[in-house]
């Protein structure tokens, strides 16, 4: 009888001991799987550097803003990106990675910028300068990078803007949307 009582109780303390590690582990394991903050050393000497910081505050923006489904439409659908620029093929891609609004929580966009994009073109192309503005200085804003860094990303930008005017078609006027609201 005695032994038989040994027996349950090891085993029962080698479950308890189990369940423990593995739930301690568990633990570490959440902590371990953040997300990589924004790299301040970054110094921005690379196109796709400057193509990821566009991407990162375009994308950061959309979420923060909580921008409805319907208006991801409206913006995805409009004909207001110049086709071959650099800049706009980043501001492209986060709006396609871009998930969707969250459930239960309103959308925080400018009534500006929502009625612009619901105008004419002009107005469109206008709400969307305003649009990677905001995104881009409020990214900026809470990831401060080094003035040298800072002015590496502003040629960069500049550069991406050059190769993305000498491809516009002449319906955009002197402009892209896209370029002009990013220029730091």
């Amino acid at each position: 009888m005695l032994q038989n009582w040994c027996y349950t109780t090891k085993r029962t303390h080698f479950r308890e001991f189990h369940m423990f590690t593995t739930f301690f582990l568990f633990l570490i394991g959440l902590g371990c799987h953040h997300k990589k903050p924004l790299d301040s050393t970054i110094e921005y000497t690379k196109q796709t550097q400057a193509e990821n910081f566009l991407y990162e505050a375009i994308l950061t923006g959309l979420k923060e803003d909580n921008v409805s489904s319907s208006m991801m439409e409206t913006i995805k659908n409009s004909k207001i990106f110049v086709p071959k620029c650099p800049v706009c093929d980043s501001v492209q891609k986060a709006l396609q990675a871009y998930k969707g609004p969250q459930l239960f929580q309103k959308q925080s966009l400018p009534l500006e910028i929502v009625t612009g994009m619901n105008g004419n073109r002009e107005q469109q192309m206008e709400a969307l300068k305003q649009l990677t503005a905001r995104y881009t200085g409020r990214y900026l804003e809470k990831h401060p990078i080094p003035e040298n860094a800072r002015a590496n990303l502003e040629n960069l930008l500049e550069q991406m803007k050059d190769k993305g005017m000498q491809t516009k078609p002449a319906q955009f006027g002197d402009y892209c949307p896209s370029c002009d609201g990013v220029t730091l």
